[in-house]
């Protein structure tokens, strides 16, 4: 039905059918379908199309030609009445008009498509669809001449390519000479490029894209068929996205295929693009804006034949300020995303800036970037079994801690084996926690942690218990240097070398100088501390210890040296 109000630049059409779910059919002008004969005639009969066309082209393109003839040319021997009906079903088709009164056909132009098609005389193509809309399949705006159709559900634009579209609301709309402007999902051997609008070119064959939201890519779930024979996809994890570019369907002038490029379809992008990795188990550790994998222009030919397995696109790793920008392939990943796996080198990767460096492996998938190597912070190495490395820390388990005394970084000798870090870059702080069933092995092994180490604006401090000889000092708060340390706020048990207890306070500022074995101690609280092995208790401000002569010495006030 075509409902037109003269005075409306706007003329609806609807399909009308008792049922009322008969689809209204829109072809391009070019669309051929293989043995269409087969639709029209009955087994001793011949090919009506056919035998059409040859009259028209005998008769040197005259579009009025003889039915009488031409039936009976298709059923020879057989009253008229029994072809005729042929006739009225290639009217109802758009292939003819027919007069039985005359018994003229007049051929259309859309019947000698066909025949020469069917020939491979001429190009053809395979754009056909169906609008499921009950009320209104179509609108067409007279003045701009673009046809909206509604109720699509899905478009085949080439049968031999296998590149079909499906609109994400059901509207294509058709302007000049079939250049389609549509938003949704084009589906093409591997792969699925979402759109919220794209433009087909019907004359270069291409659906030219300005901005792709997502290019999905399916790969193998598993390199094991199933007990059909094949590999079952699954869609990676992580879309390449902001694409734009061309995908090109069929070459311009064989929109049939039938000259089987190989290279078609294929796809070529016009800028960069990116992979973000906001959604995985990590995905707030990773701002898309800042961090993502920046995918260099590139062509991807023979999309129905491209093993997805073995992609790799080149491109760069932008990660947020961990590193610089790392060139290197993306590829997939074991866990089904795509992202890098990269050696840094024996040179190594400066981490923020150059807050530290890191040497070894380094991988991107889809729980975020991750590593197996060392770290280095001035005289500090520590070597990781995995580390996870996000935009404001990074947290490592470790397989050793190794610390050089450097007199001039003012760094102690320090060992440990099993250990974890946690380091927040924003507040530049490096925390590592021992292991079970482990402490941190000081100064040469004479003293040991049981606790935590810290490293913070170029400096080591602690949080635990140091033990040494006989000695055990708790704080929250412990500063380490080459050849020193100090604690404050720490409770103290001083004991001699050969073990007897000097003192004990719950509350002392202490600083040990393990050359010079002396050590300054001021209590904090003025209370009355036992000395136990004199069998004394007194109430001094400070403490004098010289550990070499096992001689203490109390003050009222601060020693002067």
């Amino acid at each position: 039905e075509l409902r037109w109000n003269l005075d409306s630049t706007i003329m609806k059409f609807s399909m009308i059918t008792l049922s009322g779910d008969k689809p209204a059919i829109f072809e391009s002008f070019n669309y051929y379908q293989p043995n269409l004969e087969n639709k029209y005639k009955g087994p001793n009969e011949q090919g009506p199309i056919d035998k059409i066309f040859r009259y028209y082209e005998s008769s040197g393109g005259d579009r009025f030609v003889d039915g009488q003839s031409i039936a009976s040319d298709i059923n020879p021997g057989a009253p008229y009445s029994a072809t005729q009906h042929i006739f009225f079903k290639l009217v109802e088709d758009g292939y003819i008009n027919y007069n039985p009164s005359t018994r003229i056909i007049e051929v259309k132009e859309k019947l000698v498509n066909q025949a020469l098609s069917s020939k491979g005389k001429q190009d053809y193509d395979f754009i056909k669809f169906a609008s499921f809309k009950r009320n209104l399949n179509a609108r067409l705006n007279i003045k701009t001449n673009i046809l909206e159709v509604y109720g699509v559900e899905e478009i085949n634009m080439s049968t031999k390519s296998g590149v079909k579209f499906i609109p994400n609301n059901d509207t294509v709309r058709i302007g000049k000479n079939r250049v389609m402007t549509l938003g949704g999902k084009i589906q093409v051997g591997n792969f699925d490029f979402v759109a919220k609008k794209v433009d087909f070119d019907y004359d270069n064959y291409a659906f030219n894209m300005k901005n792709i939201d997502s290019m999905v890519v399916y790969v193998p779930e598993t390199d094991k068929p199933d007990e059909n024979g094949r590999i079952k996809l699954i869609r990676s994890k992580t879309p390449i996205q902001n694409i734009t570019g061309v995908l090109h369907i069929a070459e311009p002038n064989n929109k049939s295929g039938t000259n089987n490029n190989l290279k078609y379809p294929f796809f070529s992008s016009g800028d960069t693009a990116r992979v973000n990795y906001d959604k995985g188990v990590n995905g707030e550790k990773y701002n898309k804006d800042k961090f993502f994998y920046q995918v260099y222009p590139f062509e991807l030919d023979s999309l129905n034949t491209i093993n997805t397995e073995n992609l790799q696109l080149d491109g760069q790793l932008i990660s947020g300020g961990i590193f610089e920008p790392i060139k290197s392939g993306l590829k997939l990943q074991g866990d089904k995303a795509f992202g890098i796996d990269v050696n840094t080198g024996s040179k190594g990767y400066n981490l923020f800036g150059n807050k530290g460096k890191y040497t070894s492996d380094l991988k991107l998938d889809a729980s975020g970037l991750s590593g197996k190597g060392l770290f280095e912070f001035g005289p500090a190495k520590l070597y990781a079994d995995t580390a996870f490395f996000f935009m404001d820390s990074i947290f490592a388990q470790l397989d050793s801690v190794r610390i050089t005394e450097d007199k001039l970084a003012n760094f102690p000798q320090t060992n440990i084996n099993q250990s974890s870090f946690i380091w927040n870059v924003k507040k530049d702080s490096l925390t590592i926690s021992e292991g079970k069933d482990e402490k941190f092995s000081m100064y040469n092994g004479t003293t040991e942690l049981d606790g935590k180490l810290i490293l913070h604006d170029k400096n080591l401090y602690g949080v635990g218990v140091l033990s040494w000889n006989h000695t055990k000092l708790q704080s929250e708060d412990i500063t380490f240097k080459a050849r020193k340390f100090e604690a404050k706020n720490g409770k103290l048990n001083l004991s001699t070398d050969d073990g007897r207890s000097l003192l004990a306070s719950n509350d002392v500022n202490a600083k040990f100088d393990l050359d010079n074995k002396i050590a300054d101690i001021e209590l904090n609280k003025n209370d009355t501390i036992p000395l136990e092995s004199f069998r004394y208790v007194a109430n001094p401000k400070f403490l004098h210890f010289q550990n070499t002569k096992n001689k203490l010495t109390l003050n009222a006030s601060s020693p002067t040296s």
